[in-house]
This record gives structure tokens, sequence and C-alpha cells, in this order.
């Protein structure tokens, strides 16, 4: 259906993927989620449009391991978060 998936995160139940659009409005993947939701046992589901955040890391990442370097070199330190959310596909 899609010319392109990818599993961005998995663990236990949850699935995060990454699908292209192609021609496809946001309405009509959260029409065909509902109609597969119960083939397939989801029970949530989220759909969300790539954010410009993620477009400028993304854009930030080609253009470091364009110059060469490694994961570990672009690594960041973060402060810990106090909460998290988790999206994507539950299947019960």
């Amino acid at each position: 259906m899609f010319q392109t998936c990818a599993v961005v995160e998995h663990y236990g139940a949850s699935w995060k993927l990454k699908v292209s659009r192609d021609d496809y409005s946001i309405g009509y993947l959260f029409g065909m989620m509902e109609d597969i939701s119960q083939e397939f046992a989801i029970s949530e589901y989220s759909i969300a449009q790539t954010t410009l955040e993620q477009i400028f890391n993304n854009f930030a990442i080609a253009a470091d391991q364009a110059k060469g370097k490694s994961k570990r070199q672009m690594s960041v330190k973060r402060k810990p978060s106090v909460k998290g959310t988790a999206e994507g596909i539950t299947k019960t």
C-alpha cells in the first residue's frame, strides 16, 4: 500500500512506523486504521505528519554523516526528562 515503510521503534507490543504519505490524506489514513484495527487487534494508534524539528534533525544528521562523523561523535548530553510519552500502534 505504501511506497516506503520502516520500523522506527519497537518495544513490547508497541510499534512506531514511518511510512510514505504518497497521495493519501491524513483523514484517509485514519479511516484505513479504523478499518483494519479489529482485523489486526490494534487497540491504540496515532498518525502524525513529520514536524519541522524532525526535518531539521534529519538534515543535520545527514550533513554530519556526509562529513564522515560517526554517531558517537555526534552524541549530546541531555537532561533527563520528567515525563515521557510513547506513540505508535499497540496490540493487545
